[in-house]
C-alpha cells in the first residue's frame, strides 16, 4: 500500500489554514535563536512547541518570520504539480498567479488600486527577517503598502506556494517583538507600513473558493 501512495500523483490543490492561536512562524533557514523568549514564546530544538504561550514553528518554506494571530489573516497553500500548465519554473514568475488571483479577491475591499509585484525583491535583507517587511515578485501591495506575503517550496513533483493575507490592521504584538534584532533593525521594521483587508477570514475564504470554482 506504501508504494501504492508513493506512486501517486500530486493534484493541484489549495489548502486554508484557519489561525486557532497566536504562532510566530520562522522561514525554512531562520535558526530558533532568533526568536525573543523573553516576549512570551516557548521555544524547543523541534519544529513547533505550544507550552501555552505563543507557539514557535519553522515553515519548510523560506522568506522571513510571520506571527499569526486568529481571525487577522487568511493562510492559503497552493500544490502545484510540475507537469501543471501553472507551474513555472522560475521562480520569480511562477506566484504571479497566486498574487493576481489574491489581488482580485482583495479588490472590493479597497478604494486604492491593487499591484502584484513583478519587479526585482525590495528591501531584500530586512525581508529576510520579517517577511511583511520586504516585497518580493507576486506579492501584493495597496499604495505601496504590503498585503499579501508569499513564500515558495519546491520538490521534483511540485511547488508549494505559501500565502498570508493581513485582515487585521491593528496589532498589539508584531514580528519586530519576538525577534533578537538589531536597534537599527527593529527600528526599520517597526517603520514598515503594511496593509489589511476589511473583510472576516471566513468571508475571504469563501471568495476564494468561490473564484477558483467560477
Amino acid at each position: 500500500m506504501l508504494d501504492d501512495i508513493r506512486r501517486l500523483r500530486p493534484q493541484r490543490t489549495v489548502r486554508l489554514c484557519p489561525v486557532t492561536h497566536p504562532c510566530l512562524v520562522l522561514g525554512s533557514t531562520q535558526p530558533l535563536g532568533l526568536v525573543n523568549t523573553a516576549v512570551n514564546t516557548a521555544v524547543n530544538t523541534g519544529k513547533i512547541v505550544n507550552t501555552g504561550k505563543i507557539e514557535v514553528a519553522k515553515r519548510s518554506s523560506g522568506g522571513g518570520a510571520v506571527l499569526l494571530q486568529p481571525g487577522r489573516q487568511m493562510w492559503a497553500d497552493f500544490f502545484v504539480p510540475a507537469d501543471d500548465p501553472l507551474h513555472c519554473d522560475d521562480v520569480s514568475k511562477s506566484a504571479l498567479w497566486v498574487g493576481e488571483l489574491l489581488a482580485q479577491i482583495c479588490t472590493p475591499y479597497f478604494q486604492d488600486d491593487l499591484q502584484v509585484h513583478t519587479d526585482p525583491p525590495v528591501n531584500a535583507k530586512l525581508g529576510k527577517f520579517i517577511c511583511f517587511a520586504g516585497l518580493s515578485a507576486g506579492e501584493v501591495t495597496v499604495d505601496g503598502k504590503k498585503l499579501v506575503g508569499i513564500s515558495q517550496r519546491r520538490t521534483r513533483d511540485q511547488t508549494v506556494i505559501q500565502t498570508l493575507t493581513k485582515l487585521c490592521s491593528i496589532h498589539t504584538l508584531t514580528e519586530a517583538d519576538c525577534l533578537l534584532l538589531s536597534d537599527n533593525e527593529r527600528k526599520q521594521s517597526r517603520a514598515v507600513d503594511t496593509a489589511a483587508a476589511d473583510v472576516t477570514e471566513q468571508e475571504l475564504q469563501s471568495a476564494l473558493l468561490n473564484q477558483l470554482n467560477s
